[in-house]
């Protein structure tokens, strides 16, 4: 569960069961919350588009014993990638051309 304006790790949380839910429900209103499915994995990765041709990223790994959250802010660690190296990346809607 997070609230959509959350950002650096804040407003995130792990819901296991309905009455966690409950719990955290009321502290946000109507609207300001993304429900998803959680998947462990060990690298969060995340791309902004910034230039016409290249789109910067980064990943993310955990490195707090038991938190879910990959956040650098939170003690994570990140690595840059350029998106021109994956080849993935040009089945995205609006992808642009390869240079």
């Amino acid at each position: 569960m997070k609230a959509v304006h959350g950002a650096y790790g804040n407003h995130v949380h792990l819901v296991n069961n309905a009455d966690e839910l409950r719990r955290k429900l009321w502290r946000y209103p109507v609207g300001d919350l993304v429900l998803q499915e959680y998947l462990p994995a060990a690298e969060d990765f995340a791309s902004s588009p910034l230039a016409i041709r290249r789109c910067p990223s980064s990943s993310a790994a955990n490195l707090r014993s038991g938190d879910f959250r990959t956040n650098f802010e939170l003690g994570g660690h990140s690595q840059a990638h350029d998106l021109a190296d994956c080849p993935e990346c040009a089945t995205w809607p609006n992808a642009p051309p390869a240079p």
